[in-house]
């Protein structure tokens, strides 16, 4: 999409009192002069806006650059995504993010003024034969780091690895959903645990 097409709407919209806007593109910093072309162009508006982005940005793609502007265009607590520290996991799901990535990523936010607690990934959650100690084990070090957990809800995708695996407990395609937690179902009390802990923990980390 032109960059110039998107700093209108932004403007059409300011101009009607919205200053809150939602990135929901999660392969935005993919192509990163892109990126920082457009965070650029959004810094000359000089205008009071927010921007969210719920369904994650990718930390390997974070630079310092980008992290600078994120925090000069007040992006409020970014959201990137993680899925697990589980290297034979990140290895079998394509490798998309890895601890090293991680904690780079976390330097690069703090280097740009976003303190502890600004800014949040995301694990997953409800994969078949998950480690229950380990996921906590995740969430316990990335608390450590300053970094909000939150969870993704896992949805088996047609066509992915993981899904050839269970395919013959997902020929309902109600089960797709990320909602019924199927290979979850004789844990819920664990769900809960979680979601607890995470709760806890987030609310320990302070601004710093």
């Amino acid at each position: 999409l032109p960059i110039e097409k998107i700093i209108n709407f932004i403007l059409k919209y300011y101009k009607l009192g919205i200053k809150d806007f939602v990135l929901y593109d999660d392969a935005f910093l993919y192509e990163q002069d892109y990126a920082i072309e457009f965070l650029k162009e959004v810094l000359k508006l000089n205008i009071e806006v927010r921007f969210h982005t719920p369904n994650a940005l990718h930390l390997r793609f974070l630079n310092q650059k980008i992290a600078d502007l994120l925090k000069k265009t007040n992006f409020i607590n970014p959201h990137f995504g993680l899925e697990t520290l589980n290297q034979n996991l990140q290895k079998l799901w394509g490798d998309k993010v890895n601890k090293e990535d991680l904690i780079r990523a976390v330097n690069y936010l703090k280097n740009a003024g976003f303190k502890d607690k600004e800014f949040s990934v995301y694990l997953l959650f409800g994969y078949p034969n998950q480690d229950f100690e380990e996921l906590k084990e995740d969430i316990k070090f990335l608390n450590s780091i300053g970094v909000r957990v939150s969870l993704s809800e896992y949805s088996p995708t047609p066509n992915t690895e993981l899904f050839k695996e269970y395919q013959d407990q997902l020929k309902e395609p109600l089960l797709h959903n990320n909602s019924i937690f199927i290979f979850w179902k004789n844990d819920i009390k664990k769900l809960w645990e979680i979601k607890n802990y995470i709760r806890q923990l987030n609310n320990t980390i302070t601004s710093s």
